[in-house]
């Protein structure tokens, strides 16, 4: 069975995002998420609706309008990792709007 999370209900004028880090090596893509969520976190109203997962996944939301920019701070985080580390192929990083 999967984790269980405590879901959290969306505020009005944000964009629910599902994120998520894969590592190859097992070894840090929790601690990875994490780290980026901070940094979104000092620049955005972030809104936590599931915490990161042991898995490296959580759905967060961004107000609307700064739904654009927040995908871009991730694909450079994912890059600054991925150079980094040295290996392209190392990590993955995952982000998907999330609706249910």
């Amino acid at each position: 069975m999967g984790e269980k999370t405590e879901q959290r209900t969306l505020r009005r004028g944000f964009f629910p995002l599902h994120l998520r880090v894969d590592d190859r090596l097992n070894e840090n893509a929790r601690e990875l998420l994490v780290r980026f969520l901070q940094h979104l976190s000092e620049s955005y109203d972030l809104q936590v609706l599931e915490e990161p997962t042991e898995r490296a996944e959580a759905i967060i939301a961004v107000p609307f309008p700064d739904k654009e920019r927040a995908r871009v701070e991730f694909n450079l985080f994912a890059s600054e990792v991925e150079d980094a580390c040295g290996d392209p192929l190392r990590y993955y990083f995952f982000m998907e709007s999330q609706y249910n």
